[in-house]
């Protein structure tokens, strides 16, 4: 018994030991295996960074130029604006318009862009200064970011040669100023239109609740008439009376102050009728007249006319309302929003100048050396 626990103590720390050696003899081997093909791993990891580097050297160089524009917008209206702009029937009003300039290359490279991603590397937004790029924490954050207004939109225009850059520039410009506002302004048009149909489908309602209580008043008062005594007065003296017709209070006057009551409560009923049939009446003018507006816009879009176009027709049908007064102060308001949206729509700089983009060549061949040791 003895001899065998001497055995088991001798054995256990021996176990330890070895396993410990083994490994420093591997790593140990490792280090001599590196430093005698040092020379084979030092030109496996050269090769391909030299070769990656002169790849990006004879590569052509790409340029860009930016417009800016002095226009106040919340990330909400960026996206609503990348949504339009980027947009398959956009970029194909696009595409027909490079080819019609004798831009094929740069017209192919956005055509067989296949995602947002791929076209912004062609023509991106941006708002300046960046202010949607910090983190939120909470969700009222987060709907003071969508909120917050940026000053500057910048239109970036990127191409791997100066020879049409700013010919292609002037063609994106010219969408972006002139076409894009169409489509924002088809959805304008469209919740306007919405809203004054539900404006109008609340006054009907109002107006049949109007009616029913009309009618209703009325056929109080001819009833309350037939109970009067053929005989009756009218209370006379030099009593003031002054009712609350609003509430029921009425019913416990005398009878001849109860058909007085009546009668004023039928007066105020029949200008509310009146006043509501005037508003439904003004609604339905400016209804058909932005409905013209709008199939005129849909129009001047399928013959790929522009904003200035648009315009012109605004300022033609104001001679049409020559004799309606409230539509034309609606349709002037209208104009003079479009018109400050043109103006707006202009860059700071008519012709920026043309910068040649980074490579970063030193952090693509650095990463490739490493990937490559």
């Amino acid at each position: 018994m003895s001899n065998n626990k001497e055995n088991r103590t001798d054995i256990r720390p021996q176990q330890p030991t070895q396993h410990l050696d083994d490994d420093e003899i591997d790593l140990i081997d490792y280090v001599f295996i590196l430093l005698k093909h040092k020379t084979l791993i030092v030109l496996g990891s050269l090769i391909p960074t030299l070769v990656a580097g002169f790849v990006l050297f004879v590569m052509p160089r790409r340029h860009s130029l930016s417009y800016t524009y002095s226009m106040a917008m919340s990330e909400t209206d960026l996206k609503s604006l990348e949504d339009k702009f980027y947009s398959a029937e956009n970029i194909q009003r696009l595409v027909e318009d490079l080819r019609g300039q004798g831009i094929a290359d740069y017209a192919q490279a956005l055509s067989s862009a296949n995602t947002v991603a791929d076209i912004r590397k062609l023509v991106r937004f941006e708002i300046a200064p960046a202010l949607f790029e910090t983190q939120v924490r909470n969700f009222s954050e987060a709907r003071e970011k969508l909120d917050t207004r940026g000053t500057l939109l910048l239109m970036h225009v990127a191409y791997n040669s100066t020879d049409n850059l700013q010919n292609i520039a002037e063609i994106l410009r010219h969408n972006f100023e002139q076409v894009i506002p169409l489509y924002l302004e088809k959805n304008q048009l469209i919740k306007t239109i919405s809203r004054f149909k539900d404006e109008m489908a609340g006054i009907e309602e109002n107006r049949f609740v109007l009616n029913l209580q009309l009618q209703r008043k009325k056929s109080t008062l001819e009833k309350l008439k037939t109970s009067i005594p053929a005989d009756t007065e009218y209370l006379s003296g030099n009593i003031v009376l002054q009712l609350d017709i609003t509430n029921s209070g009425s019913d416990y006057l005398p009878l001849p102050y109860q058909l007085q009551a009546i009668q004023t409560q039928l007066v105020n009923l029949e200008e509310e009728i009146r006043f509501d049939t005037e508003k439904y009446n003004y609604y339905t003018n400016l209804l058909a007249l932005f409905e013209t507006v709008l199939n005129r816009l849909n129009e001047i879009k399928r013959q790929r006319q522009t904003l200035k176009q648009f315009h012109s027709f605004l300022t033609d049908v104001m001679t049409d309302y020559a004799e309606d007064a409230s539509a034309q102060d609606r349709l002037a308001a209208y104009i003079k929003r479009i018109e400050n949206s043109m103006a707006s729509a202009v860059p700071i700089v008519e012709n920026p100048t043309i910068y040649e983009e980074a490579r970063e060549t030193v952090k693509i061949t650095g990463f490739v050396f490493i990937a490559a040791f």
